[in-house]
């Protein structure tokens, strides 16, 4: 990002939330992890576990996104200008990513309610049930 976007240019992320039902739902997948303990900004730190190329550590946005100053004091070109979370209901139902889980199939009133009630849930109670999270960086 750093050597192809432009002075005033913008990255739009579109990643995963560790919130507590994230933490709960990767427990029970037993597909990643997350560890909240390591330094993301530190370059000689590997941050997943490097027997496991296909690991990931799930709280790195977290760790990266969650305290606007200490990214902006770190990424010295670019500042956090947007942040917004999503998707409960909506993320648990998807089917999945990497792996196929079990999703029952909505009819689009029914998708349009339960994405009503997430939007609710994920502005009250982000740490609780937001699963998605929205940055938009800008290049200073």
């Amino acid at each position: 990002m750093e050597r192809i976007i432009k002075p005033g240019g913008k990255l739009i992320i579109q990643e995963i939330n560790c919130s507590l039902s994230m933490q709960y739902l990767l427990r029970i997948m037993r597909h990643e992890g997350f560890d909240f303990t390591i330094n993301v900004f530190d370059k000689s730190i590997i941050c997943t576990d490097p027997n496991d190329l296909w690991s990931a550590n799930c709280a790195i946005p977290n760790l990266l996104f969650d305290n606007k100053e200490k990214f902006e004091s770190n990424v010295k070109n670019f500042k956090i200008i947007e942040y917004s979370y999503s998707e409960f209901f909506t993320f648990i139902n998807s089917g999945g990513v990497i792996s196929k889980t079990f999703f029952i199939p909505l009819p689009i009133f029914l998708l349009k309610i339960v994405d009503q009630i997430d939007i609710l849930l994920t502005k009250l109670f982000p740490k609780i049930f937001a699963l998605q999270r929205q940055i938009v960086l800008e290049k200073k």
